[in-house]
């Protein structure tokens, strides 16, 4: 049976993203309107603006509940973007005005292009005050750019466990995001990476979970802040340089790549094709491999280690 809570979301998001398009094919109009229902069921009604290009920077930024993380997007990760806006910008940036700032809900790469590009820059505002459950309703279901990371994801619930008016819990947050424990787990996994080591990529929206998973082990060597920065200085990264390349050079740099110390099991005692004994070093660890051994044999080799050891 179908979730009536999910059919009206869905039914929510068609309007608000139909309405967008077709405000986007009214050229004719000198000032576009729309009165969207947000996901509190709240009608509020959104205005076109135009923020000229030497004003964008000045008079709009990012709203908390954005879950791009600001200061992780790279110029070259939005390259196409910023060649792109300077032509056409496509899709407005989603806003509240406040006083005579715009807070961006949806849009902060687009708003980054624009400044980049210098270039004017497109809303939908409305001027009434939105609540934290509308802007996070927006911010979900206008997504059209990029796909998250996990890291922005792992940023955005610890703003949501930390929020000091409303926190969340954990498993609040796994229902309310609609998400698994899995995912979950690996966003806030990402998060825990410190921003200076993350800051040595180029492309830092592109790593993966395996890419993280590394980049922890690399934070767990080095606890202390100092000893931290100490490394992170230590790694000299070339402008062009590959996520792939990076990690290579940081795990490298930190001595995680080291191949464990073994042998190749050898044979010590060999009788015939199926009876035969094995051994095999792997660091301060041997291991013997008795094929086909018989009761007897084994308690027989048992004993004779024991006898050993008790006479060292």
């Amino acid at each position: 049976m179908a979730n009536p809570r999910s059919s009206n979301k869905k039914r929510r998001m068609t309007s608000i993203t139909e309405s967008m398009i077709s405000e986007m094919e009214e050229s004719a109009s000198s000032e576009n309107k729309s009165v969207w229902e947000l996901v509190s069921g709240r009608k509020v009604e959104f205005t076109e603006v135009i923020i000229p290009a030497d004003e964008v920077a000045d008079v709009t930024y990012v709203h908390e509940h954005n879950r791009r993380i600001q200061g992780e997007v790279k110029s070259k990760s939005i390259a196409g973007m910023v060649i792109s806006i300077a032509k056409q910008q496509y899709y407005p940036c989603i806003a509240q005005k406040v006083g005579d700032k715009y807070l961006i809900t949806d849009g902060s790469r687009r708003r980054l292009a624009a400044i980049e590009a210098k270039s004017p820059l497109r809303l939908m505002s409305c001027e009434e005050e939105l609540t934290t459950a509308e802007v996070k309703g927006l911010a979900k279901e206008l997504q059209s750019s990029e796909e998250h990371s996990y890291r922005d994801h792992g940023c955005y619930y610890e703003l949501l466990l930390s929020d000091e008016a409303n926190p969340m819990t954990k498993e609040q947050i796994i229902i309310d995001e609609g998400i698994s424990e899995s995912h979950y787990k690996r966003s806030i996994n990402a998060w825990s990476v410190p921003s200076e080591l993350v800051e040595l990529f180029e492309w830092p929206s592109k790593l993966s979970h395996s890419d993280f998973v590394k980049l922890v082990k690399v934070t767990k060597k080095y606890p202390v802040q100092s000893e931290l920065l100490s490394f992170v200085e230590s790694v000299q990264i070339e402008t062009g340089t590959s996520n792939k390349e990076v990690l290579g050079f940081i795990v490298e740099a930190a001595g995680l790549n080291k191949k464990i110390d073994s042998t190749r099991p050898r044979k010590v005692v060999d009788i015939n094709k199926d009876k035969f004994v094995k051994v095999k070093s792997v660091k301060h660890k041997t291991t013997f491999e008795i094929s086909r051994g018989t009761p007897n044999e084994l308690k027989d080799i048992e004993n004779l280690i024991v006898e050993y050891y008790k006479q060292k």
